[in-house]
């Protein structure tokens, strides 16, 4: 007799199996964590370039969508007008094509024409840095006040931080300590070389991942709705969607942004004839990424060097990168952004705060997608609740009710017209508890 699949008792037996199983493995877990760790540090590590190539592709993904929707859709069908499968290959080889060219451009670039720059920026900052101190001490002279307390106190303070500050970039060039960094500096050579070939075999894997991804996606719907209920299956495809939208707007958008500060605060400081300008403009544009944060984190340093070299200068510099940053704050930043985050300026301060004080760096610059992810999941959780009740989803609504009627559960209102408080509802709800309880 064939044993029927869906009979109940096998239903218990299977899941009780699943359940034995699963606790053996969270046993197991437990009992050899650092096991598990170094296996899956290793699994990581030989991954790696399938990881990058990902998130190559992730990122690369918006410029693949631009060119075939812009230009690549329509030219396909007027060179394939009969065959939809070659206009297809067309259309993707392209788009994926020009794409890659465009990033690899972008990174040329910035090797051939910024890396030496900021090398030859940070050489002259070391080599020239008793004369800045000089200049540093002459203009605290001319600033304070002749044979004054302040002056030598100034005097004093500033020549022990540029000796202490010489007596370490004397130890950076001599012999002995560069001896005892060579292992250091041919460990991180191979680090180094072994990063550039994962991240090469990445960017080939990221061309398979956008030439592929319908199938890729369409593989892994095919295995979830396999494995799970589909109403399990539906809500996590709810979630993926949600959180493409506002980490691949939140992350493109920020890169976009930074791109175009950087370049602004170049010309900006080629304009005012700064020194250090191609240093200012690369640190400006990479911690502009960091929200909220990111401005404060690279007009620091950036002011300091600025300063060392010519004090006016580094004076003139801080009003300049104030009008920077509110220039991307108030228009270039909401009109790239607009409102893929979500979030109030205090809740963006929390993320922050909370994301580098658990994850250190990382955490800075994804700590306020996915605190904008969570905030999204428990507003939509919360106003599903609402509409369960017959109660009002809309934030400002609540400002005017003072409480639920538990009884009918409908929303009292505040007496809105009295300013005071006096005669509301909120004191009439006092005085008949007042009653009820006499």
């Amino acid at each position: 007799m064939k044993l029927d699949i869906n009979d109940k008792y096998r239903k218990i037996g299977f899941t009780a199996f699943l359940v034995i199983i699963a606790s053996m493995i969270t046993v197991l877990l437990f009992t050899q964590l650092p096991k598990v760790g170094q296996f899956l540090a290793l699994a990581i590590g030989i991954l790696k370039p399938v990881i990058y190539g990902t998130l190559i592709a992730y990122l690369v993904d918006p410029i693949v969508k631009y060119f075939e929707d812009s230009f690549l859709k329509k030219l396909g069908a007027k060179l394939f007008p009969k065959d939809e499968g070659k206009a297809w290959v067309f259309v993707r080889f392209m788009g994926v094509t020009l794409s890659m060219i465009v990033v690899l451009s972008f990174l040329a670039v910035l090797i051939v024409l910024v890396v030496p720059r900021l090398v030859d920026s940070i050489r002259s900052l070391i080599s020239n840095f008793n004369v800045y101190a000089a200049t540093i001490q002459n203009w605290i002279s001319s600033v304070t006040p002749a044979d004054s307390e302040i002056g030598t106190q100034a005097q004093t303070l500033s020549s022990q931080i540029f000796e202490s500050l010489n007596d370490f970039l004397q130890k950076l060039t001599n012999g002995d300590m560069i001896e005892s960094l060579m292992s250091k500096v041919f460990s991180s050579i191979y680090s180094f070389l072994r990063e550039t070939f994962n991240l090469i075999i990445g960017l080939i894997v990221a061309v398979y991942v956008l030439v592929a991804k319908e199938k890729f996606i369409a593989e892994i719907k095919k295995l979830l709705y396999g494995l799970f209920p589909s109403k399990r299956v539906n809500g996590l495809l709810d979630l993926a969607h949600e959180s493409n939208q506002i980490f691949g707007g939140f992350i493109a958008g920020k890169v976009i942004d930074s791109i175009i500060i950087g370049i602004l605060t170049y010309i900006i400081m080629v304009l005012f004839r700064m020194p250090y300008k191609e240093l200012v403009g690369v640190v400006v544009g990479i911690t502009n990424i960091i929200p909220f944060f990111g401005p404060f984190i690279g007009a620091i340093p950036c002011f300091i060097i600025i300063f060392l070299s010519d004090p006016i200068k580094g004076l003139v510099f801080l009003p300049l990168i104030l009008a920077i940053q509110q220039i991307d704050g108030n228009i270039i930043g909401p009109r790239i952004l607009g409102q893929t985050v979500g979030l109030g300026s205090f809740w963006v301060i929390v993320a922050i705060l909370l994301g580098g004080g658990l994850f250190g760096f990382p955490g800075l610059l994804f700590g306020v997608p996915v605190f904008a992810l969570f905030y999204t999941l428990l507003k939509e959780y919360v106003e599903d609740r609402l509409k369960r009740r017959g109660l009002p989803t809309d934030t400002e609504v609540f400002k005017t009710i003072s409480y639920i009627d538990s009884a009918t559960m409908q929303p009292v209102y505040k007496d809105i017209p009295d300013k005071m408080g006096i005669g509301t509802q909120d004191e009439e709800r006092g005085s008949d508890t007042e009653t009820s309880g006499e």
